[in-house]
């Protein structure tokens, strides 16, 4: 069975800034992954640029019921766009990049869609929670990198890690991740249980 990639064509229409299709599009099932977007990164070259094994979930062979399974489909391709966002952003920011303003942007209306576009289960919320309190604070780290410029005091590989934002973000991705274990873990296989771990490490500046 092919894997639905529904919230790709999503991704794409919201970063040309139009929630309302996006919202029309979301509901298509059974297409190809798309292009890289304007980043310039395929998901495939982000996490080899972090670098970090990307295990893609198998939901062919795996017991998850709907509809947690279809938010899941539709959480792990926004997380991969994510990584890709991360990684092209934390890129320009430390190179001074022309393209630091349109990254912010896409990196802030991705957690605009997360929060505000995508409704959980109810047995998922509070992984849905942890999710948004991670982009949330990746959002506010390059907000506030774009506006102290030079003098952002964790805007080196040195001291990113010791930037309050960041480690709040890890720590979210953890326990986002430990849930999805805690709940789904002991029925999936080894494969499956290294793509919730990757989706999220990913995803982690730390």
């Amino acid at each position: 069975m092919r894997r639905k990639s529904v919230s790709w064509t999503s991704i794409l229409i919201l970063l040309t800034g139009s929630i309302a299709a996006a919202r029309q599009m979301s509901r298509i099932a059974g297409e190809a992954e798309p292009p890289s977007t304007r980043t310039g990164l395929s998901v495939e070259e982000a996490y080899r640029a972090i670098p970090h094994r990307r295990t893609e979930f198998r939901f062919d062979r795996s017991p998850i019921p709907s509809p947690e399974r279809d938010y899941l489909s539709t959480m792990f391709d926004l997380i991969d766009r994510g990584v890709v966002l991360r990684v092209s952003a934390l890129r320009s920011f430390t190179e001074g990049g022309p393209d630091r303003d349109s990254l912010l942007a896409d990196i802030s209306r991705l957690a605009d869609l997360v929060e505000n576009e995508i409704t959980p289960p109810e047995s998922l919320r509070d992984y849905h929670a942890e999710v948004v309190t991670a982009l949330k604070n990746q959002r506010e780290l390059f907000t506030q990198w774009r506006r102290e410029g030079e003098s952002f005091q964790y805007g080196d590989g040195q001291r990113l890690g010791q930037s309050p934002l960041v480690q709040a973000s890890s720590r979210a991705l953890r326990a986002a991740y430990g849930i999805l274990m805690k709940r789904y873990g002991s029925r999936e296989d080894r494969e499956n249980q290294n793509a919730f771990f990757d989706y999220h490490c990913a995803l982690d500046f730390l």
